[in-house]
Order: structure tokens, then sequence, then C-alpha cells
């Protein structure tokens, strides 16, 4: 959908996009960030809440384990493969892009494994500048 709204927004958007997995796990992500036990315990209390979706799937439950696939995964598709991968328990996984007004183009961040603890800031510097 978002892509579908830049299409017909044109030219008059450029930004950086950020796509996440859930209902499909992506074959290109170039960024992992690790979540605290802290971060994955409010998740699995904020999606509890959601009783029609966990009367179908106990997807609070399912959480962390999916998180921490995510490490194994991510260490290789992020971190490169045959790499060590870093000491996270939990990540989600991203891919990085920006949308210059015409089309969509991956981008790859000065650092692919984000700590908890690392500000995101710098991620905006990956974004081409306009001319």
């Amino acid at each position: 959908l978002v892509r579908d709204a830049l299409a017909v927004a044109g030219d008059t958007v450029r930004c950086l996009t950020v796509e996440t997995e859930f209902w499909g796990a992506m074959d290109d992500p170039n960024l992992m960030v690790e979540l605290t036990p802290e971060h994955v315990g409010d998740l699995m209390a904020g999606t509890s809440f959601h009783v029609g979706e966990v009367n179908r799937n106990p997807y609070h439950l399912l959480l962390p384990a999916w998180l921490q696939d995510n490490v194994r995964r991510g260490g290789e598709l992020v971190g490169g493969q045959g790499g060590t991968p870093p000491d996270f328990n939990f990540a989600t996984l991203y891919r990085l892009g920006h949308w210059d007004g015409r089309g969509w183009s991956k981008i790859e961040p000065a650092q692919r494994l984000l700590g908890a603890g690392v500000s995101t800031g710098f991620l905006l510097d990956a974004v081409p500048k306009t001319p």
C-alpha cells in the first residue's frame, strides 16, 4: 500500500523507507536491530490485548521465538554468510530504502547490526541528498 501511495504521489515525495517482515520473511533485509528482554515483554503484553487476534493465533506467545530466529537468520542475511552472529537474544529485521520521487532503491546503512542502545539517527545519513 505504501509503495502504491508513493507511486501516486510521484516526485512530490522523497523519503527514507523502512520495511519490516511479519507475514512473510524478507530474502534481503539490510538492517538488524536488537530488542531487549524488556522490549519483548512490552510487545508481548501489548499484543495480548488484541483478544480477537490472539484467540485465533497466540502471537503474543510466539513472538519471542520469532525474534530469536531473527538473530539466527539476520546473522547470515544481514551480517554476512559464515560470519559470527551478533550477541543479541532478540532482534527485528528491516530493509532500508529510498523513494526518490520516481522509484524505490535499496540503500546500505553504514552500520547494519544495531545494538539496543545505539541511536538510529545515522540512518538518515544514508538517504541520498537531493540536488
